[in-house]
């Protein structure tokens, strides 16, 4: 109730003096202030959720293609350390020129990289191979 009445007053003050509390009252700027945090928050929230709402399917399906691009990029990168030459006997002949280390995986898409042990052949945009965590 104390609450409204000191919202009550600054308003009422405002109209008259044109500034909103008076100069010293602590309760009257603590009241103001913590209105306006308020409405802040509120304001922020009602934009980002507008903003997270204004992305089309296209554009995510865009980022998501992205996303995927590089994960192959990255998984082809990582199989140069599972790769051995083709005489290594340690390890066998996977396609497209590449031998894979002994306990690592093949993986073959629109592209052929090895995959570290405990990752899956898995494939993305453009049938492009891809090795995750399973």
């Amino acid at each position: 109730m104390s609450m409204r009445l000191v919202l009550i007053f600054a308003v009422a003050l405002t109209a008259v003096s044109g500034e909103p509390c008076l100069a010293g009252d602590a309760a009257c700027i603590e009241a103001l202030s913590a209105e306006d945090q308020g409405l802040e928050f509120r304001q922020l929230r009602a934009r980002v959720e507008k903003e997270a709402s204004t992305y089309t399917e296209m554009e995510l399906s865009q980022a998501r293609d992205r996303a995927e691009n590089e994960l192959a990029e990255i998984s082809a990168m990582e199989s140069k350390k599972y790769e051995v030459s083709e005489d290594d006997e340690s390890g066998y002949y996977c396609g497209a020129g590449i031998s894979c280390a002994r306990g690592s995986g093949c993986c073959k898409g629109s592209t052929t990289i090895c995959c570290a042990p405990g990752l899956h052949c898995t494939h993305g945009v453009n049938h492009m191979a891809l090795c995750l965590l399973r």
